[in-house]
């Protein structure tokens, strides 16, 4: 079985501080001039009542020669979250938990958001090992 290299996604996300009633899944929204921070160093909120922290990231994927499935890992998650892609909410993640999410009918070869809705009251800040990534798999590796 040949392993295809995983797609790291711990790099240059925007984030926001919003409240409950706040939605920023859809991937249309602008955040352009959201702050940046890496997945292992999401900031603590200064905020009371506690808040809701909003992370997005942009991607695109390459066509492969063969058929392939993506599967949405972290192998350490500490945040109890939410998780978005392209609009779709395609998993929710909880403290000390493993995310091992097959994404591809949400993924695309143009522009993917992938959107986390982080509830800060309610979560573990150690995740400076974490990794969150996407993990090609061919289809043949599957069966």
């Amino acid at each position: 079985m040949t392993q295809i290299p995983k797609i790291s996604l711990n790099e240059k996300w925007h984030y926001r501080f919003a409240t409950e009633q706040e939605s920023y899944s859809n991937p249309a929204v602008d955040d352009s001039d959201w702050e940046w921070t890496l997945f292992t160093e999401v900031p603590i909120p200064k905020v009371s009542p506690p808040a809701v922290i909003w992370l997005r990231k942009r991607f695109h994927l390459n066509p492969m020669e063969a058929c392939v499935r993506y599967y949405l890992r972290c192998d350490r998650n500490s945040y109890p979250m939410t998780v978005y892609l392209r609009g779709h909410a395609v998993a929710q993640g909880s403290n000390d938990s493993y995310l091992d999410v097959d994404v591809t009918d949400y993924v695309s070869l143009d522009d993917n958001v992938l959107a986390l809705e982080i509830h800060a009251d309610k979560w573990d800040l150690d995740t400076q090992e974490a990794e969150l990534y996407l993990q090609p798999i061919f289809c043949d590796d599957l069966e």
